[in-house]
């Protein structure tokens, strides 16, 4: 049995059965790029998704999809680190902003980025 520091002592476990270790965040990280799937609602208490009736739904949206991005290594590294982004996810839309959105009740939604860091 080996020894497990808290979060006290600032110092990373040396083991994977310590509580103390060090949380990685959701997705997947490589040198190669990350992958995300990223997730996002909209809900109201009161009068947030009024429809044009004046009716109210407490339900507004719901997002998810997946998210990709990729360094861009051939770019010379004294303009700085340069990263290629793209995803893509799907809308579902409540009653109201159906309505809104000419019937429609989902809509697919495409991203892409160019991000740099000096």
């Amino acid at each position: 049995m080996s020894s497990c520091q808290g979060p006290v002592s600032n110092v990373a476990a040396e083991t994977s059965d310590c509580p103390f270790r060090k949380r990685r965040r959701p997705g997947h990280r490589s040198s190669q790029g990350a992958s995300r799937i990223p997730v996002a609602a909209g809900f109201s208490l009161s009068n947030y998704y009024e429809g044009a009736t004046g009716s109210d739904d407490s339900f507004g949206f719901a997002q998810a999809g997946v998210a990709l991005s990729t360094p861009l290594n051939f770019v010379p590294a004294r303009v700085g680190s340069w990263t290629l982004s793209g995803g893509v996810s799907i809308l579902f839309l409540g009653n109201n902003l159906q309505a809104i959105n000419g019937g429609d009740s989902s809509e697919a939604i495409l991203s892409l980025g160019l991000g740099i860091a000096f």
